[in-house]
């Protein structure tokens, strides 16, 4: 954690509605839509998928088009909104995940994140109760920018070992209790890492 938010969550929640608040749709379409192909080459999927801190519904129009049926959630009612008006047959939930993940009190088949568990103030606390939202033996995709030098100044970065070796990086998320099925490094959006993880 980044020691200006220690004990201060209202300017690190402040910062992220703020500072690192982007449109998705506005700059990163193609390499979303890129990512979501080399993850989901095939046009059908069958099973519930959430989409965890979805932003403006870019990610979420996407993999509706491979066939999953969505929930998305995130802290911004703004970028919902927008989401709502790009999928206006999907539901959506304003939360903050850093606090009520567990809130969202349903079971998925998957669970796609991209590029937000850099942004959260615990990322691990956030990877172990997202074990919770799955059915046993489901899938979360984790997409997070690396190395470290594409994620300065994010405050969970350094938790995620960003700045370390895959296999280090392999370790923390072991260490959250999840099964590490695959974890590529590519370069859709920016350079980062696509992981593959089993409940």
């Amino acid at each position: 954690m980044l020691e200006k938010y220690q004990n201060n969550y209202e300017a690190y929640f402040n910062d992220q509605m703020t500072t690192f608040k982007s449109f998705e749709s506005q700059l990163y379409s193609k390499g979303i839509s890129d990512t979501i192909n080399h993850l989901f080459p095939q046009e059908i999927h069958v099973g519930i998928m959430l989409d965890l801190c979805c932003g403006d519904g870019t990610t979420t129009f996407f993999l509706k088009r491979k066939g999953f049926h969505l929930v998305g959630c995130d802290g911004s009612q703004e970028k919902l909104n927008v989401a709502s008006g790009k999928n206006p047959d999907t539901r959506f939930i304003h939360l903050d995940v850093n606090k009520d993940v567990r809130m969202i009190g349903e079971k998925f088949q998957y669970i796609y994140a991209s590029h937000c568990f850099e942004h959260f103030l615990d990322p691990l606390m956030v990877l172990v109760e997202a074990r919770t939202l799955l059915i046993p033996g489901g899938l979360m995709y984790v997409i997070v920018p690396y190395p470290n030098s594409e994620c300065e100044g994010h405050p969970g970065s350094g938790l995620l070992a960003l700045d370390k070796s895959l296999a280090e990086v392999t370790a923390v998320f072991e260490s959250c209790g999840w099964k590490v099925l695959s974890m590529v490094e590519a370069n859709f959006r920016e350079p980062e890492l696509i992981i593959t993880l089993q409940s």
